[in-house]
């Protein structure tokens, strides 16, 4: 069995239709969560049309059951009250680009932490400009990498260990996060809330640096931006997210920045790229401890915390 037929497989057993499935995937690329979130928002748009066609068509082919926590999250419109800077393409666009996200993402951590305390604003950073060019030198960086391995989606510790000493100026504080989504978001010690406050108020970062924050749900990447706390209240700083990939659900095609004005806003949107998805399905029979293993597979999200690197610290690396 080819590796798009295990993939059109999975999306079946999530109560997805083969022949949309097929699509879907075909649309992204092969990426299986980007074809996750077409169909769910695909579904999402079907059951918004109140024609009678549509309705008819949504009676027989109705939102898979096992989906639908997720697809009520897509329906939020907070994101549209908020500005966002769009680049001219997406990681697809490019070369070998469908699988470079964590280069990406560590890419454009890096450079924004590097460069921010020269601007008096997030927004004179961010810029299309900004995106494009680190868009091209993350994929740049994944093309350029150690190809013994077989590895497609490399993960921020291979990418670190090979590229850290002269291509990211940022250090890892703390160690990896691991988290897990739930069907109600609710704030537990391993959410998205819960982590990024925990790391921002004092855990593993410094409270007056900004902290950049690769989030990873497999297989893909994105980077997080947040202010110092205290820089956040008296200049009101916006918090970032910064994506390489196409995300329907928000009508964006190309590489975005978002720019929110709280963490909660932060973390709404989170939960919009990487919904949760009920994969115990009924009817799948051989009793239900699979589905709760594939369900935790699929929900569990891996923070790594990022912030400046010193001088000295470069002075040391380059000493080695």
């Amino acid at each position: 069995m080819s590796r798009n037929e295990d993939k059109i497989g999975m999306l079946v057993s999530m109560g997805f239709d083969e022949g949309r499935s097929n699509v879907a995937l075909a649309n992204t690329n092969g990426n299986l969560d980007a074809a996750v979130n077409l169909l769910l928002f695909e579904s999402d748009n079907n059951n918004n049309n109140g024609n009678s066609a549509t309705s008819t068509a949504n009676t027989s082919n109705p939102v898979p059951a096992a989906v639908q926590a997720a697809a009520t999250v897509w329906n939020t419109t907070s994101h549209n009250n908020n500005k966002v800077v769009q680049a001219s393409f997406n990681q697809y666009s490019l070369l070998n680009g469908r699988s470079a996200c964590t280069c990406i993402a560590l890419n454009m951590a890096s450079q924004f932490l590097s460069m921010i305390e020269n601007y008096a604003t997030v927004e004179q950073l961010v810029t299309t400009s900004f995106l494009e060019s680190n868009l091209r030198s993350g994929v740049d960086l994944y093309n350029n990498r150690n190809l013994k391995s077989n590895v497609e989606h490399l993960s921020v510790e291979e990418v670190l260990t090979e590229f850290s000493s002269t291509s990211f100026n940022v250090v890892l504080k703390g160690g990896v996060r691991q988290g897990i989504l739930t069907n109600n978001n609710c704030a537990t010690s391993s959410s998205f809330t819960e982590i990024l406050t925990a790391c921002r108020d004092g855990g593993t970062g410094k409270m007056n640096e900004w902290m950049g924050f690769v989030i990873t749900k497999p297989p893909e990447t994105i980077c997080v931006c947040v202010p110092p706390k205290i820089q956040q209240l008296q200049q009101q700083q916006q918090f970032i997210v910064i994506d390489s990939h196409p995300r329907p659900q928000f009508q964006l095609t190309n590489c975005y920045a978002k720019f929110v004005p709280t963490m909660n806003d932060l973390i709404v949107i989170l939960h919009e790229i990487f919904p949760f998805v009920n994969l115990q399905v009924s009817g799948g029979g051989g009793g239900g401890g699979g589905g709760e293993i594939m369900n935790v597979m699929y929900n569990s999200f891996d923070v790594y915390p990022l912030q400046r690197k010193k001088q000295e610290q470069e002075q040391q690396q380059q000493n080695c």
